[in-house]
């Protein structure tokens, strides 16, 4: 992926037509990355009376003011791939205060430790957890967020989608392309709804990402690819939505 060309929409069925373009008429998109990346830090973490937020896991490093401390943060993140994330804290000077911590609602099982120490409490997905403690300079937290390859339902008011699924990973939605499928027809392939997808990291395809494969009801094996990747090698048919049996 060489990041300098674009989708203006963003289709969830192709016959092949599309493609990506370097620049357009109404150029609202290139300017949007630029935009988004210099703003990409109120995304990861807000400031609150009571502490600090942590809404993003992104690798990173930030420094602010709580009251009268100078607070830096170290993230590093195994994100999209992979699910564990390492924060580290910086203080001029230990204080009691909060750290809210947002539990993805794709995580199946989450795990959370402090300086090495288990944590105990409720780690319930699709919420933020509050940490509240005196925090010391070098702090350390660990989570752990699992994921599993699944399936999400369409909406049934969707008459078309209707009965179809898509292939979802942690924070990822995953498309079939016909390229990763040369012996199935991407557009009528059912999948097998019973069954354990597997995952597997290629480091040198599409700068480096995840693939999912498993079967369709014929037993054939199917290979989907990251959404977001989709058309980065050349126009071909793609399909997110597919039945299952």
């Amino acid at each position: 992926i060489d990041g300098i060309e674009y989708t203006y929409d963003n289709p969830l069925v192709s016959r092949g037509n599309d493609k990506r373009f370097e620049w357009f008429r109404c150029a609202c998109c290139p300017p949007n990355v630029a935009r988004t990346i210099n703003s990409i830090g109120k995304y990861i973490y807000s400031i609150s009376e009571k502490g600090v937020w942590i809404h993003q896991y992104i690798g990173n490093n930030t420094n602010f003011e709580l009251g009268s401390n100078e607070i830096k943060i170290y993230q590093k993140s195994g994100f999209p791939w992979k699910g564990h994330v390492n924060i580290k804290l910086n203080l001029s000077k230990s204080q009691k205060f909060s750290i809210f911590l947002r539990i993805p609602s794709w995580s199946i099982e989450t795990e959370l430790k402090i300086n090495g120490e288990q944590y105990y409490g409720d780690l319930s997905s699709g919420k933020y957890v509050e940490i509240i403690r005196n925090w010391l300079n070098n702090d350390n937290l660990d989570l752990s967020f699992k994921m599993k390859v699944s399936f999400v339902k369409s909406d049934q008011r969707i008459k078309n989608n209707r009965g179809k699924v898509a292939i979802y990973n942690g924070p990822l939605i995953y498309c079939f392309e016909q390229k990763d499928n040369k012996n199935l027809d991407i557009f009528t392939l059912t999948v097998k709804e019973d069954q354990n997808m597997g995952v597997k990291y290629q480091p040198e395809m599409l700068g480096g990402i995840n693939t999912v494969f498993g079967k369709d009801s014929k037993g054939k094996t199917f290979t989907a690819i990251p959404y977001y990747a989709w058309n980065n090698r050349g126009a071909d048919k793609m399909q997110i939505w597919h039945l299952v049996g």
